[in-house]
Protein backbone atom coordinates (compact mmCIF):
# COMPACT_ATOMS: atom_id res chain seq x y z
CA UNK A 1 0.00 0.00 0.00
CA UNK A 2 1.51 3.32 -0.98
CA UNK A 3 0.41 6.90 -0.41
CA UNK A 4 1.52 7.92 -4.20
CA UNK A 5 2.84 5.82 -7.89
CA UNK A 6 4.18 8.03 -10.19
CA UNK A 7 6.13 10.04 -7.68
CA UNK A 8 7.39 7.33 -5.74
CA UNK A 9 10.14 6.49 -9.24
CA UNK A 10 12.66 4.14 -6.17
CA UNK A 11 9.22 1.93 -5.19
CA UNK A 12 9.74 -0.10 -8.45
CA UNK A 13 12.95 -1.82 -7.61
CA UNK A 14 11.43 -2.51 -4.27
CA UNK A 15 8.36 -3.45 -5.66
CA UNK A 16 10.48 -6.02 -8.07
CA UNK A 17 12.49 -7.80 -5.54
CA UNK A 18 9.86 -7.99 -2.69
CA UNK A 19 7.52 -9.48 -5.05
CA UNK A 20 10.37 -11.80 -6.52
CA UNK A 21 11.44 -13.11 -2.72
CA UNK A 22 7.44 -13.61 -1.82
CA UNK A 23 6.35 -15.10 -5.49
CA UNK A 24 9.83 -17.65 -4.60
CA UNK A 25 8.00 -18.88 -0.93
CA UNK A 26 4.36 -19.02 -2.60
CA UNK A 27 2.92 -15.80 -1.63
CA UNK A 28 0.96 -13.43 -4.45
CA UNK A 29 1.57 -9.78 -3.94
CA UNK A 30 -1.25 -7.47 -4.03
CA UNK A 31 -0.24 -3.53 -5.00
CA UNK A 32 -3.46 -1.15 -3.32
CA UNK A 33 -3.17 2.48 -5.57
CA UNK A 34 -4.11 5.15 -3.41
CA UNK A 35 -7.01 6.88 -4.19
CA UNK A 36 -5.62 10.46 -4.22
CA UNK A 37 -1.88 11.10 -4.04
CA UNK A 38 -0.73 11.55 -0.22
CA UNK A 39 -3.70 11.45 0.95
CA UNK A 40 -4.09 9.52 4.70
CA UNK A 41 -7.61 8.89 4.59
CA UNK A 42 -7.92 7.33 0.96
CA UNK A 43 -5.17 4.39 3.14
CA UNK A 44 -7.60 4.45 6.01
CA UNK A 45 -10.21 3.47 3.85
CA UNK A 46 -8.39 0.75 1.86
CA UNK A 47 -7.20 -0.98 4.75
CA UNK A 48 -10.30 -0.88 6.60
CA UNK A 49 -11.54 -2.92 3.74
CA UNK A 50 -8.45 -4.80 3.90
CA UNK A 51 -9.04 -5.88 7.28
CA UNK A 52 -12.45 -6.95 6.38
CA UNK A 53 -11.32 -9.84 4.31
CA UNK A 54 -8.86 -11.45 6.86
CA UNK A 55 -8.69 -14.33 5.24
CA UNK A 56 -7.36 -13.41 1.76
CA UNK A 57 -4.41 -11.07 3.58
CA UNK A 58 -1.19 -12.91 5.49
CA UNK A 59 0.69 -9.74 5.76
CA UNK A 60 1.25 -6.60 4.56
CA UNK A 61 3.78 -3.15 3.35
CA UNK A 62 2.87 0.38 3.87
CA UNK A 63 3.97 3.84 2.86
CA UNK A 64 1.49 6.09 4.74
CA UNK A 65 0.67 8.92 3.95
CA UNK A 66 0.00 11.77 6.13
CA UNK A 67 0.97 9.90 9.13
CA UNK A 68 0.75 12.61 11.87
CA UNK A 69 -3.29 13.55 11.17
CA UNK A 70 -4.22 9.31 10.75
CA UNK A 71 -1.44 7.23 13.45
CA UNK A 72 -4.24 6.98 15.80
CA UNK A 73 -6.51 5.12 13.48
CA UNK A 74 -3.85 3.19 11.29
CA UNK A 75 -2.97 1.74 14.64
CA UNK A 76 -6.06 0.66 15.29
CA UNK A 77 -6.58 -0.57 12.02
CA UNK A 78 -3.05 -2.75 11.62
CA UNK A 79 -4.36 -4.59 15.14
CA UNK A 80 -7.39 -5.48 13.99
CA UNK A 81 -5.91 -6.81 10.53
CA UNK A 82 -4.29 -9.72 12.70
CA UNK A 83 -1.51 -9.83 10.24
CA UNK A 84 2.06 -8.64 10.12
CA UNK A 85 2.61 -5.01 8.95
CA UNK A 86 5.75 -3.38 7.58
CA UNK A 87 6.23 -0.44 7.52
CA UNK A 88 8.48 1.22 4.81
CA UNK A 89 10.11 4.57 3.88
CA UNK A 90 7.74 6.48 6.45
CA UNK A 91 7.43 5.85 10.27
CA UNK A 92 4.17 6.78 11.01
CA UNK A 93 4.23 6.84 15.00
CA UNK A 94 6.39 9.16 17.18
CA UNK A 95 8.24 6.32 19.09
CA UNK A 96 8.78 2.44 18.31
CA UNK A 97 6.39 1.71 21.03
CA UNK A 98 3.63 2.85 19.54
CA UNK A 99 3.97 0.50 16.71
CA UNK A 100 1.31 -1.92 16.47
CA UNK A 101 1.87 -5.67 17.74
CA UNK A 102 3.93 -8.25 15.05
CA UNK A 103 4.68 -4.46 13.33
CA UNK A 104 8.15 -3.16 12.29
CA UNK A 105 9.70 0.33 10.06
CA UNK A 106 12.26 -0.56 7.54
CA UNK A 107 13.83 2.50 6.22
CA UNK A 108 16.30 5.50 6.20
CA UNK A 109 16.47 7.48 9.25
CA UNK A 110 15.28 10.70 8.19
CA UNK A 111 17.34 13.00 10.81
CA UNK A 112 20.65 11.18 8.79
CA UNK A 113 19.13 12.25 5.63
CA UNK A 114 19.06 15.93 6.06
CA UNK A 115 22.69 15.62 8.48
CA UNK A 116 24.26 13.65 5.37
CA UNK A 117 22.60 16.36 3.33
CA UNK A 118 23.54 19.45 5.27
CA UNK A 119 26.97 17.87 5.55
CA UNK A 120 27.65 17.55 1.83
CA UNK A 121 26.43 21.21 1.03
CA UNK A 122 28.70 22.91 4.39
CA UNK A 123 31.68 20.55 2.64
CA UNK A 124 31.31 22.15 -0.88
CA UNK A 125 30.67 25.65 1.04
CA UNK A 126 33.65 25.84 2.30
CA UNK A 127 36.01 24.59 -0.63
CA UNK A 128 34.52 27.68 -2.61
CA UNK A 129 35.35 29.82 0.95
CA UNK A 130 31.66 30.90 1.19
CA UNK A 131 30.80 31.70 5.08
CA UNK A 132 27.42 33.11 4.27
CA UNK A 133 25.96 31.18 1.44
CA UNK A 134 22.30 31.54 0.37
CA UNK A 135 20.32 28.29 0.60
CA UNK A 136 16.88 27.28 -0.60
CA UNK A 137 15.28 24.37 0.70
CA UNK A 138 12.78 22.79 -0.83
CA UNK A 139 10.91 20.37 0.74
CA UNK A 140 7.26 18.58 1.84
CA UNK A 141 4.76 18.58 4.75
CA UNK A 142 5.87 14.86 4.72
CA UNK A 143 9.05 13.92 5.75
CA UNK A 144 9.48 17.28 7.46
CA UNK A 145 12.35 15.81 9.57
CA UNK A 146 14.11 15.72 6.38
CA UNK A 147 14.27 19.84 5.92
CA UNK A 148 14.23 20.66 9.82
CA UNK A 149 17.42 18.46 10.46
CA UNK A 150 19.11 19.57 7.40
CA UNK A 151 18.42 23.40 8.44
CA UNK A 152 20.01 22.93 12.17
CA UNK A 153 23.40 20.75 10.77
CA UNK A 154 23.86 23.14 8.32
CA UNK A 155 23.07 26.29 10.86
CA UNK A 156 25.93 24.12 12.95
CA UNK A 157 28.70 23.67 10.51
CA UNK A 158 27.91 27.44 9.09
CA UNK A 159 26.32 29.64 11.50
CA UNK A 160 26.11 32.63 9.00
CA UNK A 161 24.13 31.05 6.59
CA UNK A 162 21.05 32.75 5.08
CA UNK A 163 18.32 29.41 4.61
CA UNK A 164 14.92 29.83 2.99
CA UNK A 165 12.42 26.83 3.63
CA UNK A 166 9.90 26.19 1.26
CA UNK A 167 7.52 23.17 2.37
CA UNK A 168 5.07 23.34 -0.32
CA UNK A 169 6.90 21.17 -3.38
CA UNK A 170 4.96 17.60 -2.06
CA UNK A 171 7.93 15.87 -3.99
CA UNK A 172 6.14 16.88 -7.02
CA UNK A 173 8.77 17.84 -9.65
CA UNK A 174 6.69 20.56 -11.67
CA UNK A 175 5.47 22.03 -8.44
CA UNK A 176 9.45 22.01 -7.57
CA UNK A 177 10.17 24.10 -10.73
CA UNK A 178 7.80 26.60 -10.30
CA UNK A 179 8.96 27.31 -6.47
CA UNK A 180 12.63 27.19 -7.61
CA UNK A 181 11.76 29.78 -10.22
CA UNK A 182 9.90 32.03 -8.13
CA UNK A 183 12.92 31.89 -6.04
CA UNK A 184 15.66 32.38 -8.96
CA UNK A 185 13.66 35.00 -10.44
CA UNK A 186 12.99 37.43 -6.65
CA UNK A 187 16.79 36.65 -5.23
CA UNK A 188 18.19 37.50 -8.91
CA UNK A 189 15.94 41.43 -8.81
CA UNK A 190 16.84 41.51 -5.12
CA UNK A 191 20.56 41.40 -5.99
CA UNK A 192 20.88 37.78 -3.52
CA UNK A 193 21.73 34.71 -5.50
CA UNK A 194 21.48 31.83 -4.47
CA UNK A 195 24.61 29.07 -3.68
CA UNK A 196 22.54 26.16 -2.96
CA UNK A 197 19.52 23.99 -3.29
CA UNK A 198 18.15 21.50 -1.49
CA UNK A 199 15.26 19.30 -2.49
CA UNK A 200 14.30 16.39 0.06
CA UNK A 201 13.61 13.80 -2.89
CA UNK A 202 15.49 13.63 -6.52
CA UNK A 203 12.02 14.44 -7.91
CA UNK A 204 11.69 18.43 -6.99
CA UNK A 205 15.62 18.29 -7.84
CA UNK A 206 15.35 17.69 -10.46
CA UNK A 207 12.25 20.19 -10.97
CA UNK A 208 14.61 22.78 -9.19
CA UNK A 209 17.52 21.68 -12.44
CA UNK A 210 14.33 22.25 -14.78
CA UNK A 211 13.97 25.98 -13.07
CA UNK A 212 17.72 26.96 -13.58
CA UNK A 213 17.82 25.73 -17.13
CA UNK A 214 15.12 27.95 -17.76
CA UNK A 215 16.46 31.12 -16.06
CA UNK A 216 19.57 30.87 -17.73
CA UNK A 217 18.00 30.49 -21.35
CA UNK A 218 15.57 33.20 -20.53
CA UNK A 219 17.26 35.57 -18.42
CA UNK A 220 20.99 34.85 -20.44
CA UNK A 221 22.59 34.23 -17.14
CA UNK A 222 24.43 30.98 -15.73
CA UNK A 223 24.15 29.99 -12.05
CA UNK A 224 27.16 28.14 -9.90
CA UNK A 225 25.05 27.28 -7.43
CA UNK A 226 24.80 23.25 -6.30
CA UNK A 227 21.44 21.46 -5.96
CA UNK A 228 21.13 18.18 -3.70
CA UNK A 229 18.09 15.78 -3.85
CA UNK A 230 17.31 12.63 -1.69
CA UNK A 231 16.54 8.98 -3.06
CA UNK A 232 19.37 7.94 -5.32
CA UNK A 233 16.85 7.53 -8.61
CA UNK A 234 18.21 5.84 -11.89
CA UNK A 235 17.52 9.49 -13.21
CA UNK A 236 19.08 11.54 -10.61
CA UNK A 237 22.09 9.67 -10.85
CA UNK A 238 22.53 9.33 -14.54
CA UNK A 239 22.38 12.98 -14.32
CA UNK A 240 24.89 13.62 -11.53
CA UNK A 241 27.14 11.16 -13.82
CA UNK A 242 26.62 13.40 -16.67
CA UNK A 243 27.90 16.16 -15.67
CA UNK A 244 27.76 19.80 -16.87
CA UNK A 245 24.64 20.29 -14.44
CA UNK A 246 23.90 21.93 -11.29
CA UNK A 247 22.26 18.60 -9.89
CA UNK A 248 26.04 17.56 -8.18
CA UNK A 249 24.89 15.05 -5.17
CA UNK A 250 21.94 12.84 -4.05
CA UNK A 251 21.56 10.99 -0.62
CA UNK A 252 21.27 7.40 -1.60
CA UNK A 253 18.32 5.24 0.40
CA UNK A 254 19.34 1.63 -0.50
CA UNK A 255 16.11 0.64 -2.00
CA UNK A 256 17.33 -2.88 -2.92
CA UNK A 257 18.73 -3.41 0.84
CA UNK A 258 15.72 -2.11 2.10
CA UNK A 259 13.21 -4.46 -0.07
CA UNK A 260 15.53 -7.31 1.09
CA UNK A 261 15.30 -6.59 4.40
CA UNK A 262 11.19 -5.72 4.82
CA UNK A 263 10.59 -8.99 2.88
CA UNK A 264 12.89 -10.70 5.29
CA UNK A 265 10.79 -9.63 7.92
CA UNK A 266 7.18 -9.85 6.58
CA UNK A 267 8.58 -14.06 5.79
CA UNK A 268 10.01 -14.62 9.15
CA UNK A 269 6.83 -12.92 11.39
CA UNK A 270 5.25 -14.94 9.27
CA UNK A 271 6.79 -18.18 10.52
CA UNK A 272 6.11 -16.89 13.81
CA UNK A 273 9.19 -14.38 14.28
CA UNK A 274 8.01 -11.60 15.93
CA UNK A 275 10.38 -8.46 14.34
CA UNK A 276 11.89 -6.16 16.37
CA UNK A 277 10.14 -2.76 16.14
CA UNK A 278 12.76 -0.58 14.47
CA UNK A 279 15.06 -1.45 11.38
CA UNK A 280 17.14 1.45 9.53
CA UNK A 281 18.89 1.22 6.74
CA UNK A 282 22.33 3.26 6.01
CA UNK A 283 22.46 6.28 3.71
CA UNK A 284 25.46 7.38 1.75
CA UNK A 285 26.14 10.05 -0.79
CA UNK A 286 26.16 9.75 -4.03
CA UNK A 287 28.97 10.26 -6.14
CA UNK A 288 31.01 8.08 -4.18
CA UNK A 289 34.04 9.51 -2.04
CA UNK A 290 31.62 11.84 0.25
CA UNK A 291 30.69 10.69 4.00
CA UNK A 292 27.31 10.22 4.70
Amino acid sequence: MIPAFAQKHWFAEFLQRGVQALESQAYDAVLKLPLHDFSGQGQLLQLTAVARRPRDFVGAFIIAAEPDSISGELRRLCSRAGFPVIFVDVMPFARPEDLPAWSCYVGSDQNEIGVAAARYVADQMAQRQKRRPRVLVIGSAAQAERQRTFVAALKDKLPGAVVEVNDHGAFVRDRSREIAGRYLRSARQEGRLLDAIFCTNDEMALGALDALHEDAVSEGVHSDLIVVGVDGTDEAMSVIRSGGTQFRATVVQDSRRIAETATAVLLRALEGERPQPRIIVPVSIYPPGHNA
